[in-house]
Order: C-alpha cells, then structure tokens, then sequence
C-alpha cells in the first residue's frame, strides 16, 4: 500500500462548474425535484403534478434566496468576486472573442490575437 501511494499521483476530479452558493441543500433540494418530476412524467396523475410544482417553485426560491444570502457580503472584494463567478456561471462565455478584428486585421490565431491586445494596451497608455 505505501508503495502505491508514494509511485501513483492522486487528483481530484472536478465536475461541472457549480456557483458559490450551490450547496448540499440546493443539491438536495435539486435531487427531490428531479425525483418528482421523473415520478410525475410516469404517471401523470394531478397529485403528482402539483408535488413537483412545489418542489420546482420551493428549488427555484432557495436558489434565489442562497445567490441573495451569498451576495449580500460586507467585503467588497469578495462581493466582486462572487458577482463575477456568478456572471460567468451564467453567461458560459469565453473571456477572449474567438475571432477579433482590429483596424482592418481579422485573426483567429491565439498568438495574432494576443499580440493584437498588446499593441492596443500600449496604445492606451
């Protein structure tokens, strides 16, 4: 057993991006609503349908009153940082443009495209 602690490297492996304020309640809140909801497409009965309505509105209150909880934080620099990992949460977007144009100059190349922010940075100052 030492033996294969000392010669195999061990990691974590991470799953999808989750916010800051996604916690055990929210995943179990989550799971119960995809419990119910898989409960009321087998059998579409109106008591079935309501349980997961309520379950979907109670999931979707929470997250709102965690992201506000979460948000709501006297520091301003983790307040920034947590806006911002929210924003990128939601948006799912690349910080850099897959292709940019700068002053008639089309590039898609990481290299061009670096260059080109440079140049215009020292433009700037």
């Amino acid at each position: 057993q030492k033996l294969v602690d000392k010669h195999i490297p061990k990691f974590t492996i991470k799953g999808e991006f989750r916010p800051p304020w996604f916690d055990s309640e929210c995943f179990e809140s989550c799971k119960m609503k995809d419990k119910l909801h898989h409960k009321f497409k087998k059998r579409k009965t109106l008591c079935n349908e309501l349980n997961f309505r309520k379950a979907r509105k109670d999931f979707k209150k929470l997250l709102k009153s965690k992201m506000r909880e979460n948000l709501d934080d006297s520091n301003g620099n983790k307040l920034a940082k947590k806006f911002w990992s929210h924003v990128k949460s939601i948006t799912k977007s690349s910080r850099i443009p897959e292709v940019m144009s700068r002053r008639g100059v089309s590039s898609s190349a990481a290299i061009t495209k670096a260059n080109m922010f440079n140049k215009f940075f020292i433009e700037q100052f």
